[in-house]
């Protein structure tokens, strides 16, 4: 496939296309004319890139920062996403105190329902978004419970011990989320340290996004599995974050909430994430008593 050829069609002007590696999912190329650059990932997943497309634009409609997205097309059997180029900085206190306030604000509005309107992806597993009746505790819990935990948990090859371990937790999910009534928000959806860069000229970019309506608690669970954020990340978000943002009562749903990534990547790469993932489900637990 000639990509300089489709993007002179497409957006007109003389191209020049560079390869610049690929991920498990893409193959990376740079483009670039006079005026612009462009960041193309080029693959046979339809339904993930148009997913990615699709995320990208909501979180940029709610007014997070994200890589502009100027075209999405198909070629000799390829999707095609051909986003803004980004640079980046080094993430230092400042930047992790402009994430801070860019996912105060994303979390603030409150959404009538949680789920999506439709599916999209976690890397490259499927999740499932089927939008709940409304935004209620009764509608978080069974949402959480049928379209995070048990979608994956019925495509993990489980030992005897290991079913046990994750069926008493299905039991206690009513008892470990009692008295919380989260509010539907937007999320980001994988916002690990990989999926967040600093800018060249301040402010931080996000990106690769799986979003949906949840508990907003969920993007801070996932920011904090791979990564430590320092001080100033917690002093912006708190200042910000409507309704208040209570941390020690997030810090007994933090084990449960990062089951959910830890689950995944048992999916993806697995059994080596398997220890961690019982440990965080025994840690949920303990908040019920068990």
């Amino acid at each position: 496939m000639d990509l300089a050829r489709l993007l002179e069609r497409e957006m007109g002007g003389d191209w020049q296309v560079e390869a610049s590696g690929a991920s498990d999912f893409f193959r990376i190329y740079r483009a670039h004319r006079a005026d612009q650059s462009l960041f193309l990932k080029v693959g046979k997943e339809q339904a993930q890139v148009e997913a990615e497309a699709d995320g990208l634009r909501a979180l940029q409609a709610a007014g997070v920062p994200v890589p502009r997205v100027y075209g999405l097309w198909e070629a000799a059997g390829d999707t095609i996403l051909a986003l803004q180029l980004l640079s980046f900085a080094r993430k230092d206190d400042a930047a992790w105190a402009a994430l801070g306030s860019v996912l105060a604000a994303l979390h603030g509005p409150a959404w009538p329902q949680f789920g999506w309107p439709h599916d999209n992806f976690l890397g490259a597993t499927r999740q499932r978004n089927r939008q709940t009746g409304g935004s209620s505790p009764a509608d978080w819990l069974s949402f959480f419970r049928e379209q995070r935990l048990q979608f994956l948990l019925g495509q993990i090859d489980l030992e005897r011990d290991e079913a046990k371990l994750f069926a008493d937790l299905l039991a206690a999910l009513p008892e470990i989320l009692r008295d919380h009534a989260p509010q539907g928000s937007l999320t980001h959806g994988d916002l690990w340290s990989g999926n967040w860069g600093a800018g060249t000229e301040g402010g931080v970019w996000l990106f690769d996004p799986a979003v949906a309506v949840c508990d907003r608690e969920m993007d801070l669970a996932m920011l904090e599995l791979f990564a430590q954020p320092p001080a100033s990340f917690w002093q912006s978000y708190q200042e910000l974050a409507a309704p208040a943002f209570h941390a020690e009562a997030y810090a007994t749903r933090r084990p449960l909430y990062q089951l959910y990534h830890l689950l995944n990547h048992w999916l993806l790469f697995g059994r080596s994430y398997a220890g961690q993932a019982q440990v965080a489900a025994r840690d949920a637990l303990k908040v019920a008593g068990y």
